[in-house]
């Protein structure tokens, strides 16, 4: 609940963020072009920055 969508896909912003803390989002859920080597560069992205948002919010 509370999620924004952009259509159908999930709406993230270049760090693949959502409009809910702490939680991020890649791939074909996102939009096209559903590629799997998008869904690997934004998976990857995706996990650096979650990475990031767990060790800022330990402080």
């Amino acid at each position: 609940p509370g999620l924004e969508l952009d259509g159908e896909h999930i709406k993230v912003d270049a760090n693949m963020k959502t409009n809910i803390a702490g939680l991020f989002a890649c791939g074909d859920c996102v939009g096209r072009p559903y590629s799997y080597l998008k869904s690997a560069g934004q998976g990857l992205t995706a996990a650096l920055n979650a990475v990031d948002y767990l060790a800022k919010k330990d402080k």
